[in-house]
């Protein structure tokens, strides 16, 4: 009788546990990956929208619906800048950006937020300084 070589019952278990040990390590990380993605991407989108709206300001003097002036994704139903109109992370409004006077553009993090998404993109937008009121009209624009 020949008898074709296999793996033992000892062997296979071992491997699986060894599989196990892999891929508990590895998914977290990966998890933690896409949520930087999620923030930088969040941190790009409003560095966009300002320069976009800015853009639209000088070039026409007024502002318009917030679909007109950017193509940055803001919360659905929001579109009068002048009422605000809000970035959403992860479901959770983030970043609202509003004008004030007619000619300023004023980006502010929205307060008493708890979801880590948001705080990370929160915490970024300030990092980078970008919340604070855009003077549009004269020659003191800066990016």
């Amino acid at each position: 009788m020949h008898t074709r070589p296999a793996f033992t019952l000892v062997e296979l278990i071992f491997v699986i546990v060894i599989l196990g040990i892999l891929a508990a390590v590895a998914i977290p990380r990966l998890s933690t990956t896409r949520d930087d993605a999620v923030v930088v991407r969040a941190g790009k989108d409003i560095s966009i929208a300002i320069q976009d709206i800015a853009s639209y300001f000088t070039a026409r003097d007024s502002f318009d619906e917030v679909a007109v002036m950017t193509n940055v994704p803001f919360r659905v139903g929001d579109s009068n800048i002048s009422l605000g109109v809000r970035y959403v992370v992860g479901g959770v409004d983030c970043v609202r950006f509003q004008t004030q006077a007619d000619v300023n553009l004023t980006v502010t993090n929205i307060s008493g937020v708890t979801q880590p998404l948001c705080v990370s993109v929160q915490n970024l937008v300030a990092t980078r300084d970008l919340n604070k009121t855009y003077r549009l009209l004269g020659n003191s624009i800066n990016f």
